[in-house]
């Protein structure tokens, strides 16, 4: 997958830097960490994963602060976003550690997990957890899972399309799909999670997303910044195109704004979707679309 990891990033840059110039320097200063860190010239994020690898300060650069805030429809009370048990309940990959509400699960799971655990996805503590937070069938405040939610750079990305109005597991996975989210990194134990936008702190900030946001993840399209744009727009993985779905980052999401629903992914339904996962055709497919955008912005492939 090397290769196409490369001529990922490579298309990426251009189209990045020409469609938000403002985070050119930015772009080049954590380039420059991670070779740096690595002592190689020809390492890219999508290979080494530099958000879990060292610690940049060009990740909370200036630039970065002045870029769009989100326009939220008024009618959108929620955002929603699908994750997954084993991501919650780990420690994140910058160091910080989600951190485990241990009195409630045991007094409301009968669930022991200590502080965080790793080799989650097969660990039975965690699946018996999923399964008893199936029986109660409704949504569950993620405060009663965590004392202390830290993603990685503390970004998580959402979606203002209502996920919840049909949540069988081929259609999550789907949605999933239209979202950029490649199937892969779908697991069995998958939570829908909604955040009640009425209930955000005032150190909230939901933003259009930046290629500074997404510098290390391979399935992006970046807006314009001369379009002035209000949301961001995802890649749709099941027909290799611009989704009609928007998305957003969410900056410091209070653990008691988010609520989440376990919904189980059968291996049977992944695998109606096989080919949208990480495979030499599936990302052959995304840089077709990347020179397509190329070519129409006049660039000599």
């Amino acid at each position: 997958m090397s290769t196409y990891y490369t001529q990922l990033y490579e298309r990426r840059r251009r189209i990045d830097c020409a469609n938000q110039p403002r985070f050119f320097d930015v772009f080049n200063d954590i380039d420059t960490d991670l070779r740096i860190y690595h002592g190689r010239d020809d390492c890219h994020p999508y290979e080494t994963n530099p958000s879990c690898n060292f610690t940049s300060n060009t990740f909370y650069h200036e630039g970065t602060r002045e870029w769009f805030k989100a326009s939220v429809k008024p009618e959108n009370d929620f955002l929603y976003r699908i994750d997954n048990i084993p991501t919650l309940m780990v420690r994140s990959p910058t160091g910080n550690r989600n951190v485990c509400n241990k009195d409630t699960l045991r007094k409301e799971y009968g669930v022991g997990l200590d502080g965080f655990i790793t080799n989650l996805i097969n660990h039975t503590s965690v699946l018996d957890l999923f399964k008893r937070m199936q029986e109660k069938s409704k949504w569950i405040s993620l405060n009663e899972m965590l004392v202390e939610y830290n993603p990685t750079r503390n970004i998580t990305w959402w979606t203002d399309q209502d996920l919840s109005l049909d949540i069988s597991p081929e259609t999550i996975v789907i949605q999933a799909l239209k979202l950029g989210i490649a199937n892969n990194r779908l697991v069995k134990p998958t939570v829908l999670m909604r955040l009640n936008l009425s209930n955000i702190s005032i150190n909230t900030s939901v933003n259009v997303p930046s290629v500074i946001d997404a510098y290390n993840d391979p399935i992006f399209a970046s807006q314009n910044q001369d379009n002035n744009p209000r949301f961001g727009t995802p890649i749709d993985l099941i027909n290799f195109s611009i989704s009609s779905y928007r998305d957003y980052v969410v900056r410091n999401a209070p653990l008691n704004a988010i609520e989440i629903l376990p919904i189980s992914i059968p291996v049977a339904i992944k695998e109606k979707f096989v080919k949208k996962g990480e495979s030499d055709s599936f990302y052959n497919e995304i840089l077709k679309l990347h020179d397509k955008t190329l070519k129409a912005n006049g660039f000599n492939l």
